[in-house]
């Protein structure tokens, strides 16, 4: 293939950089999330926090209550945890907050990722953090339950802190419609119970990127967090750029806070395209391209832009292996996809949705996957393992034919394309 007929396409792989070439006539687009002129990020801070969207400032809501509990994201989230906190612990006069580390039911955080979280903030506060377990039952306290069933229970800290300041940042998230917000309390310090009751409805259509109203998965979320703090929390939520940069801040009352942060962040992440492609490469970023659970986001996102009966082709090392692997055993225990509806159905437990939604896929198309993952494992997933993304984007094409187009997502986890047009 001549250079004036080839293009190349670089996308990441971990800390290094796959570089593919495809035919001219072959490439339907590159397509990433915006990147925003360069602001400075504490002067967003500081407006957001003079400016809350619905007039609640922090110094209203924390009135002459002397508890507060400030609620931070775990090393899963890309959220700039220490500068946030450069804004609020000024604003806390003499009060003297606690710390609780939303981890939902991810792992604690390692020294050194506890250190990159707080940066200047860990001398003072690395020892005060108190870190979120889950499966901690005894740390637990039951305050109801939603009109939807979801039987509530949340860390002790947050059911007697007399306020509750919540730290974020929103982005797209593949069945909550968007992550931060109220995801800080539900399921960022709920019991196990409770997040595997909440979870399970994200197996409803409905539950998919950017969707909110209608979505019974963050609808339960916010009943939750309504139940849980009838007179409210606050919320600093940030919008992170493609380049992970600051592009918007927004503070206020936690629904509210949240609402106008995914509104921006929509607008970064969520990309039209005219229409989709038979072959999609959508590959993984730091840090969710960690293990195959992480890579759900990319497998979501990419069958966005897959035309039906296409080849979906998800790049990730996953060089931390499988993640939280409980979902696989409806994926490995089914003869078709088909049969995984039903037994997740049946038989849920968290994570299924995982195994429902890669389903969905290959009933619609196939699914491919490069990754650093024994080939064994892919294939037990209903997963088709490729030596590397050159043989499998020619694989792909030659199997689509000499008309097919291939479409590029190399940031795949944060990159929602919109097909034009489409309801």
């Amino acid at each position: 293939m001549s250079s004036s007929s080839a293009a190349f396409v670089d996308l990441p792989f971990g800390p290094d950089i796959i570089r593919v070439e495809v035919p001219r006539v072959s490439l339907a687009g590159v397509v990433r999330a915006r990147v925003f002129p360069k602001k400075d990020p504490d002067r967003l801070l500081a407006a957001a926090l003079e400016a809350p969207v619905d007039g609640l400032t922090l110094e209203n809501y924390l009135g002459s209550a002397a508890g507060l509990l400030i609620v931070i994201n775990d090393a899963t989230r890309p959220t700039p945890t220490a500068r946030l906190l450069d804004h609020i612990l000024p604003k806390l006069k003499n009060r003297r907050p606690e710390i609780l580390m939303a981890t939902g039911t991810h792992r604690a955080p390692t020294i050194n990722e506890l250190r990159a979280l707080l940066g200047p903030h860990f001398n003072e506060l690395g020892s005060l953090i108190k870190v979120h377990d889950c499966q901690k039952a005894k740390e637990m306290i039951s305050v109801g339950r939603t009109s939807r069933g979801t039987e509530l229970a949340f860390h002790r800290m947050a059911v007697q802190a007399e306020r509750i300041v919540v730290l974020g940042s929103v982005e797209p998230h593949y069945y909550a419609g968007f992550t931060g917000g109220r995801k800080g309390i539900m399921p960022g310090v709920a019991a196990l119970t409770s997040i595997e009751m909440n979870h399970r409805f994200a197996l409803a259509p409905e539950a998919k990127p950017l969707a909110l109203a209608g979505n019974p998965c963050h609808e339960d979320m916010e009943e939750a967090v309504k139940i849980l703090k009838p007179n409210g929390v606050f919320g600093l939520n940030v919008v992170l750029d493609q380049s992970r940069a600051v592009c918007s801040a927004v503070s206020g009352g936690l629904t509210a806070s949240f609402l106008a942060a995914a509104a921006w962040a929509k607008e970064v992440f969520a990309v039209s395209i005219p229409e989709p492609a038979e072959v999609v490469v959508a590959a993984a970023v730091a840090p969710l391209d960690n293990d195959l659970y992480q890579m759900q986001k990319v497998i979501e996102h990419g069958r966005l832009a897959l035309k039906k009966g296409g080849i979906l082709i998800a790049v990730s090392p996953c060089h931390q292996g499988l993640g939280p692997s409980h979902y696989l055993r409806h994926l490995q225990a089914a003869a078709r996809p088909e049969e995984v509806l039903s037994l997740a159905d049946q038989n849920y437990s968290l994570g299924d949705h995982k195994a429902v939604k890669i389903a969905e896929v290959k009933l619609s198309g196939d699914l491919w996957a490069v990754t650093g993952l024994a080939p064994e494992i892919l294939k037990s997933a209903f997963i088709t393992p490729q030596p590397d993304l050159q043989t499998a984007l020619n694989r792909a094409l030659a199997i689509k034919g000499p008309k097919a187009k291939a479409l590029f997502l190399p940031e795949a986890s944060l990159t929602v394309p919109l097909v034009e047009n489409q309801p």
